[in-house]
């Protein structure tokens, strides 16, 4: 697979959604049509390889921030920019599109993420243990950041606070890190 390949179709999503065509993916790498789809079968197969791409990426990333000898604090900030740059990099309307119209994909890239909550979770609890963070119940906490995470970036809300979904984010970020007294 072509990384050329990929980076046109991941602009082409930030762009114009899911509403691009192969013929413009085509023309942009000036090859023909045929010489594509042997690359990527469908339209529906490209965005899907873009997704996988970006989730290799992450547990690359992932892997390399938890086994950092860095303290467990600046491990956290780590992983959830990470978090953030990956799950929120596209415009907020992309997502929704994906969950209209490539169901499949959409819900592979929610449980990913999902999934990805138990490291953040194992950070904390390496945290607590320490004594860099005190002990809150951790149960509760990840169903906040799941629910929060995903009712926050409701297209609606965000458009009625002006931000997008990696704003929100990161609100939220500094306020389960940082807390909210003075």
């Amino acid at each position: 697979m072509s990384t050329q390949l990929l980076q046109t179709a991941d602009e082409e999503l930030r762009l114009h959604s899911v509403k691009f065509t192969m013929d413009d993916i085509a023309r942009k790498l000036r090859m023909s049509k045929s010489t594509l789809y042997q690359q990527a079968s469908s339209k529906e197969a490209l965005i899907r390889m873009v997704c996988e791409e970006a989730m290799r990426q992450f547990l690359e990333e992932k892997e390399r921030i938890i086994s950092s000898e860095t303290n467990v604090k600046e491990k956290l900030l780590q992983y959830c920019k990470l978090f953030v740059d990956t799950f929120w990099r596209l415009p907020d309307g992309v997502y929704k599109d994906l969950e209209i119209h490539y169901s499949q994909i959409w819900n592979d890239w929610f449980n990913f993420r999902l999934e990805q909550f138990e490291a953040m979770m194992d950070l904390l609890k390496e945290g607590v243990r320490q004594g860099s963070f005190r002990e809150v119940n951790l149960n509760v906490l990840r169903m906040i950041l799941i629910t929060s995470t995903k009712n926050l970036t409701d297209p609606v809300f965000l458009k009625e606070q002006n931000m997008t979904g990696s704003d929100v984010m990161r609100v939220l970020e500094e306020i389960i890190l940082k807390g909210i007294e003075k």
